[in-house]
């Protein structure tokens, strides 16, 4: 997670972020900003639990899908 583009660092979370602000549908970058705790996208602030939801907005089977991963996470009761 994270870079460099044109000699600027940038965090993971800013990463999740910009991809966010590009593509506001990809489920995966939203469950990965929940991870780390939530994030500004399109000048708006969401937590963690904001994230999910828009994960499975963005995809209803995103959870389905990626059980194994989340419940490690401990992101599923």
């Amino acid at each position: 997670g994270g870079g460099v583009v044109q000699g600027k660092n940038y965090s993971k979370k800013e990463c999740y972020e910009k991809a966010l602000t590009m593509d506001p549908a990809y489920a995966l970058a939203w469950s990965t900003l929940g991870i780390q705790g939530g994030g500004v996208v399109d000048g708006k602030y969401h937590n963690a639990k904001d994230c999910f939801e828009e994960a499975l907005n963005a995809d209803p089977k995103f959870a389905e899908n990626n059980s194994t991963d989340l419940q490690k996470k401990n992101l599923l009761n």
